[in-house]
């Protein structure tokens, strides 16, 4: 999206319009009767401290899309599972230099960003339809991660 110069002015030219229909801010029940506009005014100072979305913020948008898209549904679902049952999230934030799902479209973004399944390839072998880790650092991640997880197991 940030690529396409044509779509980068429409974002900046008509923030207001475009961010709560592409954040899905419309659908969402908790804002029902908010001012969208206000909204995304908060967003963008938020995100991009009110300045114009160019190339070089492709990771503040990244973050912006991420967390609209995918952690405010796990936040949510989280927060309704643990009116019947004990929740426990968590974050993976560990960079591999040489293979992430998000690689296979974008090689650019490897070593840079962690994204959706990246930490299964530190639990299982051939867990991450790509090469299985070989280097120091990623194993002496994946027996770090095991053991933490191997903890909650046990202990909680």
């Amino acid at each position: 999206m940030i690529r396409d110069p044509k779509i980068l002015k429409e974002l900046n030219v008509n923030w207001e319009q475009v961010a709560p229909i592409t954040l899905g801010l419309r659908d969402d029940p908790a804002l029902k009767g908010r001012d969208m506009e206000d909204i995304a005014r908060k967003i963008k100072k938020f995100y991009f401290n009110n300045e114009e979305i160019t190339l070089e913020k492709e990771e503040a948008l990244t973050d912006l899309y991420t967390d609209a898209r995918f952690l405010h549904g796990i936040r949510e679902t989280a927060l309704e599972l643990s009116k019947h049952v004990p929740v426990y999230t968590a974050m993976i934030n560990y960079k591999r230099q040489d293979y992430s799902l998000l690689g296979l479209g974008f090689p650019e973004l490897l070593g840079k960003v962690t994204t959706h399944m990246d930490d299964l390839q530190y639990l299982y072998t051939g867990a991450a339809n790509g090469p299985d880790i070989s280097r120091p650092d990623d194993i002496e991640f994946s027996k770090g991660f095991v053991k933490v997880i191997s903890s909650f197991v046990k202990t909680g």
